[in-house]
């Protein structure tokens, strides 16, 4: 069993891009509870992953929630908002997301990744 908080943090991030959802939250979970004062600075971070894992497994409310977490503990990171956006809009909320969208855009370089991800959302919201 992995006690390293950055090995599990590793692992739980490896889980999410492989599409397992379940595992990922579980190790994420165990990420924070090694770390509660959040020494690593790793808190917004995971909860963003957690919301996004939420979000995949269609448990909507949750990933509002968390994802929230997230932008309320660094609301400076465009990923958060685009995150908390891409909750909300999924959970039928289409004006906050529009709002966390325009607001992470507002953050973001010309040509990053994020931007077309953000323009396409902001097209079907309309």
């Amino acid at each position: 069993m992995t006690t390293n908080i950055d090995e599990i943090y590793k692992a739980a991030y490896a889980c999410l891009k492989a599409g397992k959802y379940a595992d990922s939250l579980r190790m994420f979970d165990d990420a924070i509870s090694m770390d509660p004062a959040n020494s690593k600075g790793l808190h917004s971070e995971i909860w963003n992953f957690q919301a996004r894992a939420l979000l995949a497994s269609g448990r909507l409310v949750e990933a509002v929630e968390i994802a929230t977490k997230a932008v309320s503990a660094d609301p400076r990171v465009p990923e958060f908002r685009a995150t908390l956006a891409d909750s909300l809009m999924a959970n039928g909320e289409n004006q906050s997301a529009k709002s966390h969208y325009e607001e992470a855009l507002a953050s973001i370089l010309p040509g990053e990744p994020l931007v077309a991800h953000i323009e396409e959302a902001l097209g079907r919201i309309g």
